[in-house]
């Protein structure tokens, strides 16, 4: 970064987004995940701008491997970010012989992710897999947007919630939607400027190295993503499994801001960024709570209520017996497992249809089946 105050915000971007928090606490890998493509992006870039050392490209490789295995969602960034800096380290290499290092770079960096492949694909379930089994997503790309946004910028407002954002809300969400397509074209119109440095022979400095490779990893990835959905009917990711974006844009935002352009437009498109990051850093810091996951918001309390439950009926001669909402059946039979609770009956997922000592329901939401208020509103 080429001012203090655009590292504090990069910090800031990358770190406090609250769907992001949330990815980094739960244990479902994305936080791993998160944690490998950063890797796999330093040294892509030490390796563009510091030399071109073999090892770089071998710590790339392990970093894009770690990724994928520990989130399968980070396939299209992963083998986008491959395909970017393939075109970049042959771009920024002499001309004289330059296939030949060209060829033995990328072979360090593919070699090993296809190791991994094969891996995932025979030593676990994966080969197994059918497409019915990738049911998570969105029918539309503008879905896919707004359930991102929705998760960084309206963190509040639990996923799948059947009533419209009011106010406030729909206010500032409808603001952060016309900005989001705004900043992607400023971004797309600082791409040239970079590859020009390339094109003369210039080796890119740290900061114009990590702009291309997020940004053209952003772009590529959007590219595969409406190639696989238009092709294969693939679904587009939503919330969490979109959370890649949310690494490599920040990282786009933050090093196209370079304080080296020359230009009243150019000048202006950097003030323009530079008021984004700095209102979405602001925003995230306004949200930051610890109190619940975005994703899982109607669990928040499941723990409490079976420990109202437990000092009410621990000494129950008999098991206690509960109607709950499907989604719910996990989080109370873990806590029923970990708290020691013998006196309630394991939990299943047949909901909360028949006669039960408590009932515990979860809210409306639109994309999960529950009509649990139907089923007991004569009761």
């Amino acid at each position: 970064f080429s001012k203090p105050l655009h590292f504090v915000m990069g910090l800031g971007l990358l770190s406090l987004n609250p769907l992001v928090l949330d990815c980094l606490v739960v244990a479902r890998g994305y936080g791993f995940a998160l944690a490998g493509m950063s890797y796999a992006l330093v040294a892509m870039v030490d390796y563009l701008s510091f030399g071109g050392k073999q090892r770089h490209i071998v710590k790339a490789s392990l970093g894009l491997s770690f990724a994928i295995g520990t989130s399968l969602t980070f396939l299209t960034p992963s083998a986008a970010l491959v395909a970017i800096f393939a075109v970049l380290s042959g771009g920024s290499m002499p001309r004289r012989g330059w296939w030949r290092r060209f060829l033995t770079a990328n072979s360090y960096l593919v070699g090993p992710l296809l190791l991994n492949a094969a891996v995932l694909y025979f030593a676990f379930p994966l080969r197994e897999a059918r497409r019915e089994h990738f049911y998570w997503g969105a029918v539309t790309a503008w879905e896919s947007l707004r359930s991102l946004l929705h998760a960084s910028f309206a963190h509040s407002l639990y996923i799948g919630s059947p009533d419209a954002p009011g106010g406030i809300s729909a206010a500032w969400l409808g603001f952060v939607t016309l900005a989001t397509p705004a900043v992607v074209m400023v971004l797309a119109a600082r791409i040239p400027a970079r590859l020009k440095e390339l094109r003369d022979g210039k080796v890119p400095s740290p900061g114009g190295a990590a702009f291309l490779l997020g940004a053209g990893t952003v772009f590529l990835s959007v590219i595969m993503l409406w190639t696989a959905h238009a092709a294969l009917a693939v679904r587009y990711p939503v919330d969490r499994l979109g959370v890649f974006f949310l690494l490599l844009m920040p990282v786009a935002i933050l090093t196209a801001v370079s304080g080296e352009s020359q230009g009243t437009g150019a000048r202006m498109q950097e003030y323009a960024l530079t008021a984004f990051a700095a209102v979405a850093v602001a925003s995230f810091l306004w949200q930051f709570q610890t109190k619940f996951f975005y994703v899982w918001r109607y669990d928040a309390d499941t723990e409490q209520i079976l420990s109202i439950l437990n000092e009410k009926e621990r000494a129950s001669p008999r098991l206690v017996r509960l109607g709950i909402s499907w989604p719910l059946e996990p989080a109370v039979n873990f806590c029923r497992a970990v708290k020691g609770y013998r006196w309630l009956a394991p939990a299943d997922r047949s909901g909360p249809k028949g006669d039960f000592d408590y009932y515990i329901l979860v809210p409306p939401m639109r994309d999960i089946g529950v009509d649990d208020e139907a089923v007991l509103k004569n009761r």
